[in-house]
């Protein structure tokens, strides 16, 4: 069997549950001059070494019999989203703004960033089009922007906390077996005046791989807003290829953007306990 393919299965089965749950409703897209964040924090239940390991033997039975369907449900069984509530306590720092987890829950303000963690509008749109878009065109040049995209904890269990969501499956039809996951985050967007961005996607083909990002409009009103960022990756070929060692799978991934908010924030956890 293929070594990466055995590596991502079992790192597949060692984070159960970190297909990350949506909100049912959308949040509101712009706050004014302050950013107050106040909700649930959540983790991805863990499994220990062992039934990791005894999950992963039980796959790979199925792959090494070539029982594919087996092997799909197995799959689609053991990836669903298996959230907990985080129940911990931290506090940490953004560029001067203190925030805190307590009992769980997370509480965090912000204002105005300082003028110093500013960029330019047009130094952001050209970083922006390198490698991934034809045009990113801002109808102002003198607006300047701040990015707040996630809380880094440094390393360790627990380190990164995000606003998040994720879903994905295989499904199998005859001898051809197609795999597609939908990942989205929410990046906190602060400018210093209302602007619209108008932008033209690109696509950059690989030997296995597609990327795609999609044409868009976005406007942003003064002071802080919220945006989605979503990637839908799929990629469909014979199952043999996909579970063997000849033909890697070959996948498309489409970005899209959009203001509003979606998704639990989720915090990331890699260990497991023996």
């Amino acid at each position: 069997m293929n070594l990466r393919k055995i590596v991502g299965i079992i790192a597949v089965i060692a984070i159960l549950g970190f297909v990350f749950l949506s909100c049912e409703e959308e949040e509101k897209t712009s706050f004014g001059t302050t950013l107050k964040l106040s909700d649930q924090v959540w983790t991805q239940k863990t499994l220990t070494n062992a039934e990791s390991m005894a999950l992963y033997a039980q796959y790979l039975s199925f792959i090494e019999a070539k029982n594919w369907s087996a092997a799909v449900k197995f799959y689609n069984d053991n990836t669903k989203e298996d959230l907990v509530k985080y129940e911990g306590a931290k506090a940490f720092d953004v560029d001067g703004n203190t925030g805190t987890i307590t009992g769980g829950k997370l509480n965090f303000e912000m204002g105005a960033p300082a003028e110093a963690l500013l960029k330019d509008i047009t130094v952001y749109a050209a970083s922006m089009m390198i490698n991934n878009y034809t045009s990113f065109l801002p109808d102002k040049t003198d607006v300047k922007i701040y990015i707040l995209d996630d809380f880094n904890f440094g390393s360790g269990d627990y380190s990164d906390l995000s606003q998040s969501k994720s879903e994905g499956s295989l499904k199998l039809s005859g001898s051809t077996i197609t795999e597609k996951r939908t990942s989205s985050y929410v990046d906190y967007v602060y400018v210093t005046d209302n602007v619209k961005f108008t932008v033209v996607g690109k696509e950059n083909k690989g030997t296995n791989s597609t990327y795609k990002t999609n044409d868009y409009t976005l406007s942003l009103k003064k002071g802080w807003n919220s945006v989605t960022i979503t990637t839908v990756m799929e990629g469909t070929g014979p199952v043999e290829d996909y579970y063997g060692e000849e033909e890697e799978q070959k996948y498309t991934y489409t970005t899209s953007v959009k203001a509003g908010s979606t998704g639990k924030w989720i915090f990331s956890s890699y260990s497991n306990e023996d």
